[in-house]
């Protein structure tokens, strides 16, 4: 379809004719049919398609206007509704026609015009055909707006050169239409100011403009300029390098290549890009939807963006602005980017990239296994989201959910709480606090990372690898174990059970009738209040290496002996049975702890003695020793000591047992 408006206009005045200022313009997207006396130049307006309305119609008028005599005009009408009204309905006109036969269209109508004075060429893929030849011929104005006119008979340009001053001449000028195709060459089409339009440019690189009314432009193949003008358009670019600008109204692009462009000003209405490639808005465009099914990365900008994924493995990203995501089907990224954004993954495995306050994630049940990606310094997981990352340096604190949460720190000081669920928590660099309230909960570190606690509120408890401390956060009876790290165990206020394992371990029972278990290495032992039970399996618990110095043997810090006469608060649980205790605390002399040791056993009151207990006193420190099975002028491999500086109480039988 041409962008040229056809007017005829007359040479010269003659009577009864037009005058050479007069003007009979052929009008938005009207077929015009002028036929006349030989000396008349006959026209035809070529249009794909008119739509229905109340301005858009063909008329037949003679060359001259009026008054002219026609030997049969004859119109039929094809495939027309029974409920469609025209003028003319069927049949043929002979004798002197009106001044101007004019019928209006409806939809799926087609009209053949034709004449008896002979026959000619026929206009296809058009919805008018016109045959016939008359006076002057038939002559087709250049749909393409190129300036040449194609005779259908005998006049030619020069033909039409060498007319008389009272001859029609014919111009092109802009026309204005309300639908239609164009041609495989460049078109230039232009929609008008009277209603919503529909123009297909065809192939060739067309230059399309819309009216004020919601237009729909395609470009069709070819590199396209489409501008919508006023109105809610639709701009479809089609194939080639287009480039589009809907003017104001709520426009929408639809871009099938990475080399299209897209151009809205400020303050022209919320606008959209439908794209079956990659792309990223443009300045003062808001919303984009991928609409092709592989995989996409849809891009933002500065505004508060509306950016849909389809079925691929998207990645969209907001930018700046309060923005809203959605993933669709795929497993997705959703970057909002700065400002408040909300992001919905939809189904597949999904992830999130929150860093915002103010950033809300939806997922759905059983959406798939999806991921937050977070700089906050805190966050809790939403319902239906598994996973939490952090992606930042500082203090992180990590809150899952009732589902199986797998929660990762970073480099901080972090604390990880899964929640209800069975989780996995992985803290990272930094001395990470981990609270652990299901039997099934993973606490995984890695050497070096830092000094770590775990939290439990579960009432049995083993410490993983690479984790130094624990602590009961319950109410019940308790059993925590160590490892091979030197542990902090700390119990709560139950009847505990805490076993340090190997290493040099601190063991704290708090307030109920606990058993402390601090097994090999050199432990630090406190029952707290209660009657608490210290348990050694074997004597070389006691003493690490097994070398007397004053700092290489276990200690209980509040050793509680009660008074004499078996009034027990603690006890020690010894790998033998007592034989003899002696009464009230010696002092022990000598230039070292193992040389007083020495004495002791040779000389003092151990000598030569078996299974025997006593409370010594060197310096400021004070110790229980007992023999071993095997008496000895020697302190030897089966004897038992254990710094008890700070204890309460009387020794007796029955504070060892």
């Amino acid at each position: 379809m041409a962008d040229w408006q056809t007017k005829m206009v007359k040479t010269s005045a003659q009577a009864g004719k037009l005058s050479a200022a007069e003007v009979v313009a052929i009008a938005r997207s009207n077929l015009g049919l002028a036929v006349g006396a030989a000396a008349d130049m006959d026209f035809v307006r070529e249009v794909a398609t008119i739509a229905e309305g109340a301005n858009n119609s063909f008329f037949v008028t003679d060359g001259e206007i009026r008054g002219s005599v026609l030997a049969a005009v004859r119109y039929e009408l094809i495939n027309a509704r029974a409920q469609n009204d025209h003028w003319l309905l069927a049949g043929a006109f002979v004798g002197t026609p009106p001044d101007n036969w004019t019928s209006g269209l409806r939809a799926g109508d087609i009209v053949r015009l034709n004449w008896t004075t002979g026959t000619g060429a026929a206009e296809t893929d058009h919805t008018f055909i016109v045959t016939g030849t008359v006076d002057g011929g038939l002559t087709l104005i250049d749909n393409r707006g190129r300036g040449n006119i194609t005779a259908e008979s005998t006049l030619t340009t020069t033909a039409l050169a060498a007319m008389a001053p009272n001859e029609v001449v014919i111009y092109r000028l802009r026309a204005e239409f309300e639908a239609g195709k164009g041609t495989a060459a460049a078109d230039r089409l232009t929609i008008g100011a009277n209603g919503s339009a529909s123009v297909d440019g065809g192939n060739g690189n067309d230059a399309i403009t819309g009216g004020a009314f919601a237009d729909l432009l395609i470009g069709g193949a070819g590199n396209d300029v489409l501008v919508g003008a006023g109105g809610s358009d639709l701009l479809r670019g089609g194939l080639g390098v287009d480039e589009m600008q809907g003017g104001i109204g709520n426009d929408h692009y639809e871009v099938d290549a990475t080399t299209d462009k897209v151009a809205e000003n400020a303050g022209e209405g919320t606008d959209t890009v439908y794209t079956l490639v990659s792309y990223t808005l443009p300045d003062n465009v808001e919303n984009l939807v991928i609409t092709g099914v592989a995989s996409q990365t849809a891009t933002g900008n500065a505004l508060d963006n509306i950016i849909w994924g389809y079925n691929g493995n998207d990645t969209l990203l907001g930018g700046a602005g309060n923005d809203a995501l959605s993933g669709g089907t795929g497993n997705d990224l959703l970057n909002g980017g700065t400002g408040a954004d909300v992001m919905a993954g939809g189904t597949g495995n999904d992830a999130y990239v929150v860093d915002d306050e103010g950033d809300q994630v939806t997922e759905l049940n059983l959406g798939g296994t999806d991921e937050v990606q977070t700089t906050l310094s805190t966050y809790r997981l939403g319902t239906y989201v598994e996973n939490l990352t952090y992606k930042g340096s500082a203090v992180f604190t990590g809150l899952g959910n009732t589902l199986a949460n797998k929660i990762t720190g970073g480099a901080g000081a972090d604390t990880l709480d899964g929640g209800s669920g069975n989780d996995t928590l992985i803290g990272g660099a930094g001395n990470d606090v981990y609270i652990v309230d299901a039997s099934g909960d993973v606490v995984t570190e890695a050497a070096g990372g830092g000094i770590d606690t775990v939290m439990s509120g579960i009432v049995r408890y083993s410490l993983g690898a690479e984790v130094e401390n624990l602590t009961y956060t319950g109410r019940d009876g308790f059993t925590g174990t160590g490892n091979a790290l030197n542990n902090i165990i700390t119990g709560g206020d139950g009847a505990d059970r805490l076993n340090g394992g190997n290493g040099n371990d601190t063991l704290i029972g708090g307030t109920g009738v606990d058993t402390l278990v601090g097994s090999s290495g050199v432990d630090v032992l406190t029952g707290g209040a209660d009657k608490d039970l210290f348990q050694y399996a074997s004597v070389i618990e006691s003493r690490g290496t097994g070398t007397l110095t004053a700092t290489i043997m276990d200690r209980i810090t509040d050793l509680d002996l009660g008074t004499t006469g078996g009034d027990w608060q603690d006890r020690i649980d010894l790998p033998f049975t007592v034989k003899t205790v002696l009464e009230g605390t010696t002092a022990l002399t000598g230039t070292s702890l193992a040389a007083a040791i020495f004495t002791l056993f040779s000389t003092g009151p151990l000598a030569k003695t078996t299974v025997t207990a006593g409370l010594f006193s060197y310096g400021e420190q004070t110790y229980l020793i007992v023999t071993g099975a095997t008496a000895g002028s020697v302190f030897s491999t089966d004897d038992f000591i254990v710094n008890i500086t700070g204890f309460t109480g009387t020794l007796d039988m029955g504070d060892l047992i």
